[in-house]
């Protein structure tokens, strides 16, 4: 919710005894992708004391660009499944290729729901779902020390909170050649004497700051001008590599949290809406300058980059199409509603919930979802918009995530003269460092008016986080 709006929901509570009921869940998705064999098997185990009746299960392929025609899906239907009882199911997707899915390449990851018809009557609804990714991407993750964080790494000593940074695009090198997570969160950013800017790395190095309890990693996209889903597969490698490093055991239930700035924000919420397991490893999501309606962005920077192309929506500045399937419709695609809702309104409600899916209210515990915080400049200045509508002929330009869930606080101090200078400064602004990272170490969003003391370090302010 908004910082300027309070929401009353009414809320009714069904109680269910402990043992009165089964209870179906997906324990897990194992996916042979690599040709000519395209093959899934999930086993499904009833965790309830009740044993359940007939019920369904779906393999969906989840695919990118969306198939009209011959969407892959297979299913099974299962007679009955004891208390306690578990049943392994295979699924062959091979005969399923063909022209008009395009033999399967469009499918990253398949998803598993056990009783999607609810069939049987369970204590719990919602732990039904399950899902894999069908090629592993090669990520390049890195830690506190720029270091490379191999693929099976190993675990440091520490039980520090695990923080993955997302930068955004590099609109001026196509390969990313100068490292733009080390320019978005690590350097500095001097314009003058007179205007000096911070990053998280110099606030998290402070000495006043040693105390967070934070592990930082980075993780860079050198293809700048992919699709966004290419960058959300990684962000999802990034995430169990995080976790292997940390609780490779899952004993200590460690969660990931995730702060992303730019196109990056709009990568992650395309991991959260398509690709994150069941287990939900993301405890808190902080966008920063999050596009989260769109972008304007004239035709001038859109030619090369795939990407550019998905944020506006698949249209350019004058909505005029683009004429791709992959860029058609994108924003209103991942927020699953109407782009032109945002033209007259922007008030958050539950009708927007794909904006922040599986999230969880400010004040609940981090196993109870993902906490979406958005931290954007007040007033519109930033070229992703603001909290109220833009005027763009298709309601683009909007940062504020109007999920009921989530959390909008626009920030005066971010300086700039230009939509494009409060955009860069946005990530540097002692103020935004301040709300991510607080709303990282306490699991919760930021109070209103909240502020951070301030130390000078080589002429600039950099801020120093109240502790939990």
């Amino acid at each position: 919710m908004s910082r300027q709006n309070t929401w009353v929901v009414p809320f009714v509570a069904v109680f269910l005894g402990t043992g009165c009921a089964a209870d179906l869940v997906v324990e897990q998705v194992n996916i042979n992708w690599v040709a000519p064999d395209k093959s899934v098997e999930a086993t499904i185990t009833n965790i309830g004391n009740q044993d359940a009746g007939e019920f369904l299960v779906y393999f969906n392929g989840d695919e990118f660009p969306v198939s009209r025609n011959r969407r892959p899906q297979i299913r099974h239907t299962v007679t009955g499944l004891g208390a306690g009882a578990s049943i392994t199911l295979a699924a062959d997707f091979t005969p399923l290729a063909h022209p008009d899915n395009s033999h399967l390449a469009n499918v990253y990851g398949i998803t598993v729901l056990a009783d999607p018809k609810k069939m049987v009557g369970e204590s719990d609804e919602e732990n039904n779902t399950d899902r894999g990714l069908t090629n592993l991407p090669v990520v390049e993750l890195h830690d506190s020390a720029d270091a490379l964080v191999p693929e099976n790494p190993t675990p440091p000593n520490t039980t520090r909170i695990p923080i993955l940074f997302v930068h955004g695009h590099n609109l001026n090198e196509a390969m990313d050649q100068g490292f733009n997570y080390r320019k978005n969160w690590q350097q500095p950013l001097d314009y003058s004497i007179l205007l000096k800017l911070p990053s998280f790395k110099i606030a998290l190095d402070l000495p006043q700051n040693a105390n967070l309890g934070v592990e930082p990693y980075y993780i860079r996209f050198q293809d700048q001008n992919r699709s966004i889903t290419e960058d959300a597969a990684e962000i999802g490698e990034a995430v169990s590599r995080i976790l292997r490093r940390h609780d490779d055991s899952g004993a200590t239930q460690v969660k990931v949290v995730i702060i992303a700035y730019s196109k990056g924000t709009m990568s992650t919420r395309w991991y959260l809406n398509n690709m994150m397991p069941a287990s939900q490893p993301v405890s808190e999501f902080i966008a920063i300058s999050p596009p989260n309606h769109g972008l304007q962005a004239s035709t001038n920077v859109t030619p090369s980059s795939l990407a550019l192309r998905q944020l506006n929506n698949g249209f350019d500045d004058q909505c005029s199409v683009f004429n791709e399937v992959e860029s058609m419709n994108f924003i209103e695609t991942l927020n699953g509603h109407a782009i032109a809702d945002t033209m007259t309104s922007t008030a958050q409600g539950p009708q927007f919930h794909a904006e922040a899916p599986g999230s969880r209210a400010d004040g609940t515990a981090p196993n109870q979802g993902v906490l979406y915080v958005a931290l954007y400049a007040n007033n519109n200045r930033d070229v992703v918009g603001g909290g109220t509508p833009s005027g763009d002929c298709q309601g683009r330009v909007v940062a504020r995530n109007l999920a009921q869930n989530a959390e909008n606080i626009e920030v005066s101090e971010i300086p700039g003269f230009t939509d494009l200078g409060v955009h860069a400064n946005a990530v540097h602004t002692p103020e935004i460092i301040c709300l991510a990272l607080h709303a990282a170490i306490h699991h919760g969003a930021p109070a209103p008016g909240l502020t951070c003391p301030t130390q000078t370090v080589d002429g600039r302010q950099v801020p120093v986080i109240p502790l939990p």
